[in-house]
């Protein structure tokens, strides 16, 4: 539903912009009601998360792949010896088939935080697929998870540079182990 700013009802507010979500919005716990449900696609399932429009979900090339525009995060506990993780991940195709409506780009990272709250990156991507072809379709990654401190979680991100329009980013898999 889009309302434009002369709709006519008496005491709604339109505004341009979804509420800006970042480090002060409140993490969602992950229950485990919701770790079957909305993260079945991810081994183990997130602790927590901060997704961009809630839990969605989209139909990508005839497969299902969780909704996570900029800015949005997923933490993870990290699995006592887990070496790698694996990743799939991308921009809708809507997002970047039209010239002069497309994503600018998305970026795609995992950091370690560790206990005292300060992250430490280890993986970044960044998808421009209006301008690079390879850039379309599931991507992919497998990230090593390798000299992580006691205590530390897994977090991953997908950013932008300030202008979040068409950037449609989805994750249809990470999966430690």
């Amino acid at each position: 539903l889009r309302l434009h700013a002369s709709h006519g009802f008496d005491g709604v507010t339109t505004t341009a912009q979804p509420a800006p979500v970042d480090a002060s919005t409140p993490l969602v716990a992950v229950t485990p009601r919701m770790a079957t449900e909305i993260f079945p696609m991810m081994s183990p399932a997130p602790v927590s998360y901060r997704l961009r429009f809630g839990a969605s979900f989209a139909d990508v090339d005839g497969r299902p792949a969780l909704g996570a525009h900029p800015d949005s995060e997923l933490i993870f506990a990290l699995p006592p010896g887990a070496r790698e993780a694996e990743c799939a991940f991308g921009i809708m195709a809507g997002a970047y088939e039209h010239t002069g409506a497309s994503t600018n780009g998305v970026r795609f990272s995992a950091a370690y935080e560790l206990p005292d709250g300060t992250r430490r990156e280890i993986f970044s991507r960044t998808l421009t697929p209006f301008e690079e072809p390879r850039d379309r379709g599931d991507q992919s990654a497998v990230i090593p998870l390798t000299d992580f401190p006691a205590g530390a979680r897994l977090v991953f991100v997908t950013g932008t540079d300030g202008d979040e329009r068409y950037d449609w980013a989805y994750l249809r898999k990470i999966q430690m182990h």
